[in-house]
């Protein structure tokens, strides 16, 4: 696990030694003072050894958590297990002492005890505190610089300097991860609650992660340089091991070139190095059929890599940082003190709500919880007067020249938003979350009380928050307002060269590049880099980031008492509390809980609830705050039908009348099985096949199928920018690219055409959709493809038509809204079978491909019962969901799309500062030496 690209990783698997005698200390050699690893069973002495004593460098390195010590200098081979005198437990990150008896020695049968069984109002020290020695005098072990005791006569005491670091947290993996993982709630006591539910499921979802990244394959390229000094390297267009794309981590290891060139052809300092890089760029080469993948090295100089071209071997680099943050955020949330002004990481009245304290709508109908309902509401109305002032409702910009203007239901929502301290906003497919989103900000920009309260405004993926900024920007230009908008990038993003203008020039790195006159601030001192960031960021109302980047060193130390997080429900509820502890005051979830979730690994971890979104949970317990947008402005009316129908209550009203969204000239030409609905299901009943690393699928038939419909509306004069294919396998993706290029040799159709999984899909939209399905098998599985919301995300991404392609009878034996959407088709005769033989044969009759020439199928069963069709949403008490990891999710996941795909730059997590706080430096120190 490279856990920091600049200082080298910090490494938790089990290492050899590097010394092998049993009487001596196995790091170096010295006799004296040995303590035995209760494990491995090898010794070690306290010297220092890269700050750590060796034992404790040989623990954490090790992840091995007992020790043997000896107790009896009678017996000087004679080493005892170190444990709890009551219990018997050896995990020494568990274990304390009693700080009552003499000079704080430990008798090892009498004062040593785990966290259960420590005495009431007794003093105690941990056994093992960070980069502390363990050292054995006589019968004792004595703690060298014992620090801050804590008192156990309460359950938990701390206090917001505890904020914890990466080693720490590492440290403690071994012993959380052996805990049961217990289920999510909907309600917690307090934070101490909440904080031992989460913490589990987190480093349990880190530690399977990244075991599954340590087993990812290695593949061999030829890394090469141009005259510039920029690398990349060449991969074939068929290539789909590896899902590259802009952003993308990798690992390249250098392949010792001792083996391909002679000695004297080599430097003296040759050695193989390692290192990390980010993709830059991708360009697709059509003479050769490769791919030029460009990248940048994160963790060394490019002028280190010089003479290091040549082979390699490359693999998907795991990314801990989003793990961390979510560590460290979740820590502050518990420890933090709120002051009598309810100025903290996260104000008194949102802890309430997140931890389901206030009294729920039902709970007030049953005269429950009532004690404190009086004074919790006047501290959200106190709080709102603080914030916003009074009749602001009638304020509120509802519409903008040249931008747009608001439905009813979106203005229902954003007068609530001033109403309350907590808002969830619902936005079902193509109702303008965004467009509402950014409604939202500039209100509050607007009318905020305190003009130097400033707005954080987050996404899961960097497409959504892309989208956000452009939005806003736009309404600047449109309205000359001067919003100061910033977008923050993680650092290896900064990197991509295809970075919009507009968001370029308005991010936060083009903004110091400017005011330090210098393209590579790497060579600026850190301290006064992040003082120069500090003065930027300062001066900005807004700033845009991912829900992780919003806790990059960068900006974490500021405060933002309004934040607003759209595409909520697409990220689990800790990565949402990333952006929540920044001192927030007023807080704005928007999502769909009925479209795509966060992606869960660890299958235990996900079937206890990890992947519930805060959204969720906040909506489960306070209905009363949820508002729907019922408008959508995407879709022709039939295609949004069985979506509202099944999955919003048929709320879902369309903006726009049926004419607006025909295509009048293409539906005569085209024609569609039901002329009155642009919708078709095409059942092609053939095989799926594993690819040969076993990781995807392939279908074969539904490529060729895909293929002609490309055909087929491009004759049609439908421009390929206007046509999206979605298919969940990556392997599908590149065999659709090989049959277009195949049947229609240009380069274009590569360029033009958007091929991407349902996940990359989410939140986009084109005029017409082809959705390939893949699965087709005779057992009926379909995997991933079972998830209700990734059918509400496929089939929702259509303005004009869509054409569905897959194997109907596999789709509906294992699916229940498959079956249901299936059914809803057949009976709109929207569903036919093409005579594939027939297409094979004759070369020619592929491209003449007649619609007419379909036969409507038959054989499902037209009477089925709807009423016994259902899909299940999350029971908060897990009593339905089986722990099963989805290889399929796994293997196919577009991790570009999302906040786990953010580069794994150096990260430290910094203080809070009060607002009063400065630093008294010379701010001119560098800038004479920088601006010139």
């Amino acid at each position: 696990m490279t856990e920091d690209f600049n200082e080298g990783p910090i490494i938790i698997e089990d290492k050899q030694c590097l010394l092998t005698n049993k009487e001596n200390c196995s790091l170096c050699g010295n006799k004296d003072g040995l303590i035995e690893c209760g494990i491995c069973g090898l010794k070690f002495c306290n010297n220092i050894h890269e700050n750590k004593s060796d034992i404790m460098y040989h623990i954490q390195n090790s992840n091995h958590n007992s020790i043997k010590i000896i107790t009896n200098k009678d017996f000087p081979n004679k080493y005892e297990e170190l444990k709890c005198c009551k219990c018997g437990e050896k995990n020494i990150f568990e274990l304390f002492f009693l700080l009552s008896n003499e000079n704080n020695c430990i008798d090892i049968n009498k004062t040593v005890f785990c966290k259960k069984d420590i005495p009431k109002n007794c003093e105690v020290q941990p056994i093992v505190q960070k980069e502390e020695k363990i050292e054995k005098t006589n019968n004792d072990l004595i703690i060298k610089k014992p620090q801050k005791s804590y008192s156990y006569s309460n359950k938990r005491k701390v206090n917001k300097q505890m904020i914890s670091e990466r080693q720490r947290i590492l440290n403690e993996f071994d012993e959380i991860v052996t805990r049961k993982l217990n289920k999510v709630k909907l309600s917690y006591e307090n934070k101490y609650d909440y904080y031992e539910i989460y913490k589990p499921l987190i480093v349990a979802d880190y530690l399977y992660t990244k075991k599954v990244y340590d087993n990812k394959s290695e593949y061999d390229i030829n890394l090469l340089v141009n005259k510039n000094e920029k690398y990349y390297f060449k991969i074939p267009e068929d290539f789909i091991e590896i899902n590259f794309s802009p952003g993308r981590v990798l690992k390249f290891m250098e392949v010792d070139k001792y083996e391909y060139y002679d000695e004297n052809d080599l430097d003296e300092d040759y050695e193989p190095i390692e290192f990390v890089g980010v993709i830059t760029n991708i360009i697709f080469n059509d003479n050769n059929q490769l791919y030029d993948i460009w990248i940048m090295p994160l963790n060394k100089h490019i002028t280190s890599l010089k003479g290091h071209d040549g082979p390699f071997k490359i693999k998907e680099e795991f990314c801990s940082i989003p793990f961390m943050r979510m560590l460290e955020a979740l820590e502050l949330f518990q420890t933090d003190e709120i002051d009598e002004y309810n100025e903290g990481a996260v104000s008194l009245y949102l802890v309430r709500r997140i931890l389901g304290q206030y009294p729920t709508e039902k709970q007030i109908k049953n005269k429950k919880n009532l004690e404190n309902l009086s004074s919790f509401k006047k501290d959200e109305e106190k709080a709102l007067n603080s914030l916003f002032g009074k009749d602001i409702i009638s304020k509120i910009v509802k519409s903008i020249d040249n931008y747009g203007t608001l439905n009813e239901s979106q203005i229902k929502s954003i007068n609530n938003v001033f109403k309350n301290i907590l808002n969830l906003i619902q936005g079902p497919p193509g109702t303008g979350k965004t467009f509402l989103s950014s409604f939202i900000i500039y209100n509050i920009y607007k009318y905020r009380k305190d003009k130097s309260n400033k707005i954080l405004l987050c996404a899961p993926s960097n497409s959504a928050t892309d989208n956000l900024a452009l939005s806003l920007l736009k309404i600047n230009k449109v309205t000359g307002e001067k919003m100061k908008i910033l977008r923050v990038f993680a650092k290896s993003r900064e990197y991509i060269t295809d970075i919009e203008n507009e968001l370029l020039n308005a991010s936060l790195h083009k903004k110091l590049q400017e005011k330090l006159n210098i393209d590579d601030t790497s060579e600026v001192p850190k301290d006064d880099l992040q003082e120069e960031i500090d003065e930027i960021i300062t001066d900005y109302d807004i700033v845009i980031a991912t829900c992780s980047t919003s806790w990059d060193e960068r900006i974490s130390k500021q405060n933002f008492p309004f934040v607003i997080i759209d595409e909520v429900t697409q990220c689990c509820e800790i990565e949402s509390l990333i952006a929540v502890v920044h001192g927030c005051k007023h807080l704005t979830l928007i999502g769909d809980q009925k479209q795509l979730g966060p992606v869960i690994l660890h299958p235990k971890a996900e079937s206890t609830g990890m992947k519930v979104s805060l959204f969720e949970r906040m909506l489960k317990l306070y209905p009363e705050l949820l508002n729907k947008l019922k408008i959508q402005y995407r879709m022709h009316e039939e295609i949004i039908k069985f979506p509202s129908m099944e999955f919003y209550n048929n709320e879902i009203q369309n903006f726009y009348p049926k004419e607006a969204r025909t295509n009048k000239e293409f539906n005569s030409q085209f024609n569609w099985p039901n002329k009155n609905i642009p919708l078709i299901f095409i059942h092609v009943e053939g095989k799926e096949i594993v690819i040969r690393s076993g990781k995807s699928k392939q279908n074969e038939e539904e490529a060729i199928i895909a293929a002609l419909f490309i055909k087929k509306l491009t004759d049609l004069n439908i421009n390929l920018n206007n046509i999206g294919i979605i298919t969940p396998y990556s392997a599908q993706k590149i065999l659709i690219r090989k049959k277009l290029k195949e049947k229609y040799k240009t380069k274009t159709i590569i360029e033009n055409l958007k091929i991407s999984s349902v996940d990359g899909f989410q939140g986009r939209e084109k005029d017409f959709i082809i959705v390939s399905n893949v699965r087709s098998n005779e057992d009926n599985g379909i995997g991933f493809l079972r998830d209700f919301r990734r059918l509400n995300v496929s089939i929702t991404r259509a303005k004009y038509g869509m054409i569905i392609i897959g194997n109907a009878k596999c789709l509906y034996e294992d699916s229940d809204i498959w079956a249901k959407f299936i059914s809803y088709y057949q009976k709109n005769d929207l569903l036919v079978e093409p005579e594939i033989k027939k297409y094979y044969e004759n070369e020619k009759e592929i491209c003449e491909f007649n619609i007419d020439e379909l036969n409507k199928i038959s054989g499902f069963n037209e009477n089925l019962d709807d009423s016994k069709i259902s899909y299940q949403e999350y029971d908060f008490d897990a009593s339905s969901n089986e722990p099963n990891i989805n290889e399929d999710l796994l293997n196919n996941f577009e991790c570009s799309e999302n906040v786990y795909a953010e580069g794994n730059k150096k990260y430290y997590r910094k203080k809070k500062e009060k607002k009063n706080k400065k630093k008294n430096k010379n701010k001119n120190k560098y800038k004479n030496q920088y601006y010139k």
